[in-house]
């Protein structure tokens, strides 16, 4: 069955894709000081082309990333626990395994889906999508047949690129091995230090940069990237310091890769590296400037940085790209707000009510930049509509203390 996709905007559509060049390191650990103008070869597993065509760029990078393709699908396979779903959205993952598959390596009671069935299952929401479909309008699709197979699946579903679980009841995505799983509140936590042993005797461990092709240095920035996920998943202080090594070298080995350059700066966040989280957005909006979420993690970096009117002029770019993301728009009204900016602030979070989900607490927020804007009348009657959607009593008490204080003459 082939899917007949015309993708709008950038040819380009994957957080994973092939690099075209090699670049040089100071060291290990070290940042890029240069990357190179060359266009990253296009999406195998997500450009609307024939089977024929794509099977034939798939045999070329299996060829091209030599005893790594294998050694990668397996290091996947070795993160689940049949009988499962397995979901391969990304030319790596997808491409590894289906080289297994063609040896006739997948165990028993793995079933893998990838986008369009050219390599494994369709995806079954995703059977019946023809015609012209912008590239954000795709990635939505995707998602949403995703997690329409997570929420009726009987067994357990992994996944090898993450995805936002936020409105999946009482399920969430956690790191497993080489992939995710998702994990239901009744559910243990993968065994994460038991995971970090058995991905570190895997040959993707070796390998200087000069000496790898370019599929060989994806296949190590996802591996390390993925182990820091899973040093993340254990406490203290040491896990944090060898997470923050482990995504070092992934940055080290991602060269012209697009999207993984978002997902670096947010965890250098998480690690309070803002200089490494700036340094890292700053080569994702260079890289993929077509994803919003570029410019919302250059924002995030900015903002944990105190520059705030370059955090506004980074949401405010992702934000103009066609489609409405509250929790960005979130972000930038609190940056309207510390800017005094408060028309900006109130508009945002006016819209912000109005999107589907649950943004109460965004209400508060236009409370008090009604009450710093000077128009208490707007800001009483926001906070009373507040009061009736708090749940914890301190907080109630606070609010009827400021209502009562709004109420005074």
């Amino acid at each position: 069955m082939k899917i007949q996709l015309k993708i709008s905007g950038s040819k380009f559509t994957k957080a994973f894709v092939a690099a075209c060049s090699l670049f040089v390191l100071s060291g290990l650990g070290s940042i890029p000081n240069a990357w190179s103008a060359g266009t990253p070869a296009p999406s195998i597993t997500l450009q609307p082309d024939s089977r024929t065509d794509k099977i034939t760029r798939a045999r070329d990078w299996v060829k091209s990333a030599g005893d790594d393709a294998d050694a990668y699908g397996e290091a996947i396979l070795n993160s689940l626990q049949p009988p499962c779903v397995l979901l391969v959205l990304e030319d790596i993952p997808t491409l590894s395994l289906w080289s297994l598959k063609e040896k006739g390596r997948i165990p028993e009671g793995v079933k893998i889906y990838d986008f369009d069935g050219t390599f494994f299952q369709t995806l079954p929401a995703l059977s019946n999508i023809s015609g012209d479909l912008p590239l954000e309008a795709l990635f939505r699709a995707r998602e949403s047949a995703e997690r329409k197979l997570i929420e009726s699946s009987p067994v357990p579903v992994y996944s090898t690129a993450r995805r936002d679980s936020r409105d999946l009841v009482h399920i969430r995505q956690v790191p497993c091995g080489l992939s995710y799983r998702f994990v239901r509140d009744n559910e243990e936590l993968p065994d994460y230090r038991g995971m970090l042993d058995h991905m570190k005797s895997q040959p993707l461990e070796t390998g200087k940069i000069a000496s790898l092709t370019a599929e060989q240095q994806n296949m190590r920035a996802v591996y390390h990237f993925m182990r820091a996920l899973n040093w993340m998943g254990l406490s203290g202080v040491e896990s944090r310091d060898s997470a923050r090594l482990e995504f070092l070298r992934s940055q080290a080995f991602s060269g012209e890769m697009k999207g993984i350059y978002a997902m670096l700066s947010e965890y250098f966040l998480q690690l309070g590296d803002g200089e490494d989280a700036l340094v890292t957005a700053k080569i994702a909006v260079a890289r993929k400037p077509e994803y919003p979420k570029s410019h919302f993690v250059l924002g995030d970096a900015y903002s944990f940085q105190k520059e705030l009117a370059k955090s506004a002029a980074a949401y405010e770019m992702g934000l103009n790209m066609g489609f409405f993301f509250p929790e960005a728009a979130y972000k930038l009204a609190g940056v309207y707000q510390k800017l005094q900016q408060y028309d900006k602030a109130i508009s945002l979070y006016e819209k912000i009510l109005t999107q589907p989900g649950n943004w109460e607490y965004a209400r508060k927020n236009l409370a008090d930049t009604y009450l710093a804007h000077g128009d208490k009348a707007k800001a009483l009657e926001t906070y009373k509509a507040y009061l009736k959607t708090v749940k914890s009593s301190s907080e109630k008490k606070e609010i009827r203390k400021i209502i009562r204080s709004l109420g005074r003459p």
